[in-house]
């Protein structure tokens, strides 16, 4: 997918949705301080969504499981952070950030791990049947839901934010919270390597429609798709920065669920 077939509509709409919303507030310090927690939640969404809308388009498989991928990010990530009780608990906001994007990162490469499992044992031997994908993926969310209960019990377990992430900025009237502020870039960095992501797979799609059409395809076209799929799974080759794992793509769901947790 090259750059000029990105549909602009849909980022378009947030903008526009915005300038109307100013004159219907009415008071341009509550429409920022609203804007922005809006962005961040709306940012938090669409990482949980990317996890999703990436297995069904990618694997075709129905994953009404997703959920418990995102508690288990939550929870995981709860764990390194209590861990680091010296990191969360100081003052500085670089000692907080360098407990959090470990929490996120363990959060994400366990929840990416139990997906790999997932999909080995339960969702293989029901692939291309969207029904039974329903059932059996619905009951390892159950089955998920009681292991993490289990773990780390039915209680809700406090997470509270990191000194350096509490509190607000202030622009004129105006309080942005540091925190929304933060999930807003995390949001967008996820949306800049989902969108590098998708323009890998159209690469190794149109390199597909290349070969089918010539059966006598030439050994250069065939190294080009292994370059392609290589950057996809490992993050780099012939340095060019790629995103990580495919079989992790359903820690894009924890991620989420880290930043819900707070």
């Amino acid at each position: 997918m090259k750059a000029d077939d990105l549909d602009l509509k849909p980022l378009l709409l947030v903008p526009a949705l915005l300038l109307v919303a100013l004159p219907l507030v009415g008071s341009f310090p509550t429409w920022l301080t609203l804007t922005v927690a809006g962005l961040a939640m709306g940012m938090i969404i669409f990482i949980i969504a990317s996890g999703l809308t990436l297995v069904f388009g990618l694997m075709d498989v129905l994953n009404f499981g997703h959920g418990v991928f995102i508690a288990l990010g939550a929870f995981v990530a709860t764990s390194v952070l209590g861990a680091m009780g010296d990191w969360t608990g100081s003052a500085d906001v670089w000692r907080n950030l360098m407990a959090v994007f470990p929490a996120m990162l363990v959060a994400m490469l366990v929840a990416g791990a139990i997906g790999l499992a997932f999909e080995r044992f339960i969702v293989r031997p029901v692939y291309g049947n969207h029904l039974k994908q329903i059932l059996i993926t619905m009951g390892g969310m159950i089955i998920g839901e009681e292991l993490i209960k289990v773990i780390w019990g039915p209680q809700q377990i406090p997470l509270p934010l990191p000194p350096g992430l509490q509190g607000s900025w202030f622009i004129g009237d105006a309080a942005v919270e540091k925190y929304r502020v933060f999930a807003v870039v995390i949001g967008a960095a996820v949306f800049n390597l989902r969108q590098q992501r998708l323009e890998l797979m159209h690469e190794i799609t149109d390199l597909h429609r290349e070969m089918n059409k010539d059966r006598q395809a030439t050994w250069d076209a065939q190294v080009r798709i292994a370059e392609r799929v290589l950057i996809a799974a490992h993050g780099r080759i012939d340095d060019r920065p790629g995103e990580g794992s495919g079989m992790a793509v359903i820690g894009y769901g924890s991620l989420g669920g880290v930043e819900l947790g707070f």
